[in-house]
């Protein structure tokens, strides 16, 4: 069986399936501004702390990824203001401060490098954290299926991960 993305990172861009379709339609949504991040978490298109926590850290991405390479203190402003909006987002998904504060961390750890050279540890960041979350889930999947008859259902709450 093949595994449907939720998310993921094309081209300067986040792809996200609005969840708020299912199961009727398999809309991909494809989001170049983090505001609109922050719209999609607010309206539920995504849902599911670990999602949301993904979402977030593409997010902090996308807030600098077109950002003028010759202004630093306007880029980490951006950041900075991305990293602030994203929290107020959704205040019980631990996940969403979890992903926060590992982006502040690259941000922090990388803060003398080129911009160019931040971008590109904030992208690797996020895409370290949605592989993370991805291993996770195939390993519950695999100890949980040993636990499973061929007649049991499955009803997931908030991460029911690769869909």
């Amino acid at each position: 069986m093949n595994d449907l993305p939720s998310i993921s990172w094309h081209d300067g861009k986040v792809r996200i399936l609005d969840q708020t379709r299912l199961p009727e339609e398999l809309i991909m949504l494809e989001i170049s501004e983090y505001a609109a991040i922050i719209r999609a978490i607010n309206t539920m298109s995504i849902r599911g702390a670990p999602a949301i926590g993904i979402a977030a850290a593409f997010g902090v991405v996308l807030s600098v990824w077109g950002a003028s390479e010759s202004d630093r203190a306007t880029f980490l402003e951006q950041a900075n203001q991305a990293i602030e909006r994203f929290r107020k987002t959704r205040p019980t998904a631990k996940n969403l401060f979890w992903a926060l504060e590992r982006m502040r961390n690259t941000l922090a750890q990388h803060l003398n490098r080129p911009l160019r050279e931040i971008k590109t540890a904030l992208l690797k960041e996020a895409q370290h954290i949605l592989k993370d979350d991805i291993e996770r889930c195939q390993k519950i999947g695999q100890i949980g299926a040993a636990l499973l008859t061929k007649s049991c259902g499955v009803l997931t709450h908030c991460n029911a991960g690769a869909l």
